[in-house]
């Protein structure tokens, strides 16, 4: 069963000292991206925002084109507010994509500075794995090892099928290693 003690006292660690992020980054992406027509929008947004939520906030939404933001900033501008905000709306072209850019750039921003990679030590290879695993002489040298194998554990210099190489003299220690060590080794 999983513990989640630990969890739950974050959380509540985390409620009796909220913190908020800082928005000014992301204000001014807004402001770059969007132009002056955002912080127009903003200008003509109630003080205080819209019960929780902030001016800037709202900006975006309306940007966004959020239907039930839509629906409640009427009620709560003057009606040539409204318009001019509706006029400034119609100059924002593919808003989801503007502000979407935003928020991801300014994601990037903030995890910048805290995702790191942690440094790994490079495995060291000695001559043979470098050589063995290389792209342009790994398969050379594989040949040469299966024919290398083939040769010592035949133990016949010219024809290596004749005199059936498995009942020969040479047959050592050394030439089944070979054989053996070989990623394609073939015994019959």
């Amino acid at each position: 069963m999983k513990d989640y003690e630990a969890f739950y006292q974050g959380l509540e660690a985390a409620l009796k000292s909220p913190r908020t992020l800082d928005v000014s980054n992301i204000f001014s992406l807004y402001r770059t991206r969007i132009g002056e027509n955002f912080q127009s929008l903003i200008d003509l947004l109630p003080d205080n925002g819209i019960d929780a939520y902030s001016r800037m906030w709202l900006a975006v939404k309306l940007i966004e084109n959020d239907s039930v933001i839509k629906d409640k900033v009427p009620a709560l501008v003057s009606e040539n507010a409204w318009e001019d905000i509706d006029a400034l709306l119609s100059a924002i072209n593919k808003g989801n994509l503007l502000t979407g850019d935003c928020k991801f750039q300014w994601i990037d921003t903030i995890l910048a500075g805290s995702v790191s990679e942690p440094q790994t030590e490079k495995e060291i290879q000695s001559k043979f794995d470098r050589l063995a695993t290389s792209r342009r002489w790994g398969k050379a040298f594989s040949d040469w090892n299966y024919f290398s194998g083939a040769y010592c554990f035949t133990g016949n210099r010219v024809a290596p099928y004749q005199n059936n190489g498995c009942c020969n003299e040479r047959n050592t220690v050394w030439g089944i290693f070979w054989a053996g060590f070989n990623r394609s080794a073939c015994f019959y």
